[in-house]
């Protein structure tokens, strides 16, 4: 919990960094690139945390693997994770940072999961349903898992809503055994 608090000042400051400069969206596509590297990389996320690897050489080696891909203004944030050895907290400031973005350009992430692929105009249909009902613009992913037989649950930020053919067998069972006792 600690962490999350930690990453999200960082996340906090950083956002209102790139706003002033008008680099929010670049810097958000930058922690995305570097948190994709980590994830990708074991090793690297490793080294990065590692106490015993001197701050100077840490920060000569996300000089070395991101310099040319991401903006000066996050290099001199991932140097300041570095300075303060708060390497350990990147994903989540990467978490936090999208987050923030999100919310400032009106934007909701949103997951489907469904029993089938949808066809493009069930998403379109379904992305403009949503966005109607939000009053945001939504950012939709799928995810497909077809012990839901059909239907769709939808993850909307901490709301979920599941319309799916197996949740209502599952809530027509406990109705059932419910009534029954």
């Amino acid at each position: 919990m600690a962490e999350q608090s930690v990453a999200r000042r960082y996340a906090q400051a950083l956002f209102h960094l790139s706003r002033k400069d008008g680099t929010t969206e670049r810097v958000e596509t930058d922690l995305e690139a570097v948190d994709a590297l980590l994830h990708t990389s074991p090793n690297l996320l490793r080294v990065m945390k590692a106490p015993t690897i001197p701050r100077p050489q840490k920060k000569d080696l996300a000089r070395r693997l991101f310099e040319s891909q991401v903006s000066g203004l996050t290099l001199r944030f991932l140097n300041l994770l570095i300075d303060k050895r708060r390497e350990a907290v990147l994903p989540e400031v990467n978490r936090e940072f999208r987050a923030l973005s999100y919310g400032a350009r009106n934007i909701l992430p949103v997951t489907a999961t469904v029993a089938m692929r949808l066809t493009p105009e069930e998403r379109t249909r379904l992305a403009e349903t949503l966005s109607r009902r939000t009053g945001k613009t939504i950012e939709l992913s799928e995810e497909v898992d077809p012990t839901l037989i059909g239907g769709v649950v939808l993850r909307l930020g901490d709301t979920i809503i599941d319309g799916s053919v197996a949740g209502q067998l599952r809530r027509l069972r406990q109705q059932l055994i419910g009534s029954s006792t």
